[in-house]
């Protein structure tokens, strides 16, 4: 595992690839520190590129963001689309966030594996492109097939403000937030919650 001065917390890196019908630009930010991130997990770089080549997904998530979201051929990977402010906190907390996976691999914090600004051009001249910002991450919900998909499902951020989901959605099987989480654990063990 490299140690932290062997880390450039600002670089970036740009990358650049043609195919017979667009032009991909992309920007890979912190690329040493997501690299010696993987290297904690032992996810070697071809194999972690060769996950990202083929991708599923592209829909709306249930939050209110409506970031986009996909996920890798092999589910071993959740790609988010991220916003400008969401970007910069990447930026400001990289370094800490380096840190804190290196003297603690089993974190329940989201292991981020890379962060990408992904631009595809096409037409006369590349007039035509649309860009994305995209962080990937472990796919925590990936289970063995011997395994049945998770009964519930929770977005929890840490805040109980406006954080809860219909109980009648949510029994149908939308993702379920805090409140939904706290009643839930307070019905299971019967206990009277405040």
């Amino acid at each position: 595992i490299p140690l932290g001065s062997d880390i450039n917390f600002s670089e970036t890196k740009q990358h650049k690839f043609k195919t017979s019908d667009c032009t991909i630009t992309v920007k890979d930010y912190f690329p040493s520190t997501f690299d010696a991130i993987r290297s904690i997990y032992e996810i070697r770089f071809k194999t972690f590129v060769d996950s990202l080549s083929v991708l599923d997904g592209g829909s709306e998530g249930e939050g209110k963001s409506k970031q986009l979201f996909f996920f890798t051929q092999n589910k071993k990977y959740v790609i988010k689309t991220v916003k400008k402010h969401e970007l910069q906190l990447m930026k400001d907390l990289i370094e800490k966030y380096y840190y804190h996976i290196a003297a603690n691999p089993d974190t329940l914090l989201c292991r981020f594996f890379g962060l990408y600004k992904v631009r595809l051009s096409s037409g006369l001249f590349n007039m035509s492109s649309v860009e994305y910002t995209v962080i990937v991450m472990n796919n925590c919900m990936r289970v063995p097939p011997v395994f049945s998909k998770p009964c519930q499902i929770y977005d929890l951020k840490g805040s109980s403000y406006g954080r809860i989901t219909n109980w009648k959605d949510f029994k149908q099987g939308m993702v379920g937030k805090e409140h939904n989480f706290k009643e839930k654990a307070l019905r299971e063990n019967k206990i009277n919650g405040p």
